[in-house]
Order: structure tokens, then sequence, then C-alpha cells
């Protein structure tokens, strides 16, 4: 069988192995993608994409103005966010490892990757981390304190109805929530659940470990959302970089993996939050 790529790569003095992001690379398989988000890849530089904002079309008369929109407001900055991690891999391993075995920790930093972005889109801060959706959702929010209930849910999707969304949305939160969902009724002596296998009252429902909760553990956040409203941008390819000389004297090697991405809301309307819930 042959012998772990970056074996090979060591052999020929190279110091750092890029991967693209797809078949031919790391395959990183990400949920946000299926939830309908849009994906650019290798991207090189900041990147200005259009909002909801961007472009007005209407009905006029003849002669009226057209209402033109502006520029500053009608733009978000794509800016790379460094996700990276390290492990420490004995020299006595590595010269064992099968190419299946180098697969398989391809498919651990896939989910790594599709983890992290997945609760920063949530979660981040905006400043080492993309904006996340606790930050950028704004208008749609119920901060009503209490479990989770039919009004709730019903009131987080028609404020995004009301933005004329038509897409497929989907509901987000922690494990915890999740579960209380499942044993909430939605009406006494119905036998139906808010939650009732993966859907909340019909809408695909995601879950996330990783997902914080907020004052002081006793707030956890549902998010439902229009995620075709939602940017990731991966600016070049995932960088490992190789370091035999840090840890030489205990006999090991030390793989950093590095990848920028970012993530924009392109219309905070699409999303809807009810940020005090109870379990």
């Amino acid at each position: 069988m042959e012998k772990l790529f970056i074996l090979e790569q060591m052999r020929d003095n190279k110091n750092i192995v890029t991967y693209p992001i797809g078949k031919n690379g790391i395959d990183v398989d990400l949920t946000l993608e299926k939830m309908g988000a849009t994906i650019f890849k290798n991207l090189s530089s900041d990147l200005k994409v259009p909002n909801s904002s961007a472009f007005i079309m209407d009905y006029y008369k003849e002669t009226e103005e057209l209402i033109v929109p502006q520029f500053e407001k009608s733009f978000e900055l794509l800016q790379p966010k460094r996700l990276a991690g390290a492990i420490n891999i004995p020299n006595a391993y590595l010269y064992d490892i099968t190419q299946e075995t180098e697969l398989w920790i391809n498919k651990y930093i896939a989910k790594f990757i599709d983890d992290l972005t997945f609760a920063a889109a949530f979660k981040g801060d905006g400043i080492t981390e993309p904006n996340g959706l606790i930050n950028t959702i704004t208008t749609n929010v119920n901060s009503t304190v209490s479990q989770p209930t039919l009004d709730i849910i019903t009131d987080l999707e028609l404020s995004v109805k009301n933005n004329n969304t038509n897409e497929k949305l989907h509901y987000v939160s922690d494990p915890s929530l999740f579960r209380t969902s499942k044993i909430i009724p939605k009406a006494a002596g119905t036998g139906r659940f808010l939650c009732e296998s993966n859907f909340m009252n019909g809408f695909e429902y995601k879950t996330s470990a990783l997902l914080p909760t907020y004052d002081t553990g006793t707030s956890h956040p549902l998010f439902l959302g229009d995620f075709s409203q939602m940017i990731i941008g991966f600016f070049d390819d995932i960088e490992i970089l190789i370091d035999p000389a840090s840890l030489a004297s205990q006999g090991m090697t030390r793989l950093i993996v590095t990848i920028f991405n970012d993530i924009k809301i392109t219309d905070e309307k699409s999303f809807a939050m009810a940020n005090k819930l109870t379990i």
C-alpha cells in the first residue's frame, strides 16, 4: 500500500502540503451547504458580496426617478478568519501509516471544519470568528422566557414568512433544547409534540453540541432561517504545515492544519431567533 502523502512531501524536503477543498483533496461535506448556503471556494482576497438591498426593482411611471441603494450599505465583506489545529504524531507511527489511515485523518479534518464552521455561523463573535446569527439577527427576535411553545415557534415562522421567504427553512439549536422540544405537546390531548423525529412543525431541525447557552446556562437559543441567504467563503486551500524540528528530541512530528473562511448573511430578516428559551 502507498505510504502517507505527507511523508512523501517530507522526503522531498517540503514543509507545507496544501489540499484543495473537494473531491481531489479533502472533501468537506458542509452541513450548511446542504441547508441551502452558497459556498465560494479558492478566494484569494477580501470579497464584497451583494446583500438584499443591493438591487431594488419595482414598477415606475415612464419618467419617474428610480430608487438607487447606497453603495456602502449594499454589500457584505468576506474577510479571512483563521481556523486551525495541531497534532503531535510519533515518528514511528508516521512511517507505519497506510493510505487508508491518511484518508481517515482527512475525514477527521473535514469533520472538524464542518462542525466548527456550522457553530461559528450561529455563535461567532465577528472578530476572530465569523459574525454569527446570534449577533446578526436584529429584526426577528422573540425574547420570551419559557420552554418552547407552539405560539413561539409559529411567531418565528411568521416573522420569516413576512419577509417573503419561500425557500426551505431549518430550525437549529443545541441538543438539550431539541430533547425538550420532543416531549412538549403541541396541544393537550393531541398526542403530537413540538418536535417529532428530526422536524419541528414540519421544518427540518438540526443540532450542534458546540452551540453555547447564555444567561449562565439557562437560555438556549432556537434559530429558524432561510439559509440560501448565507454565504460561506473559503480562502485558498487547506494548508498542512509539517514541523519535524520542534519536537525532534521527543521523536515526534507536529502537523498544523490551517484554513481561512468567513460567513456573511445577505438578508438578516430571512432569519429569526428565540433567544431566551429554557429546558
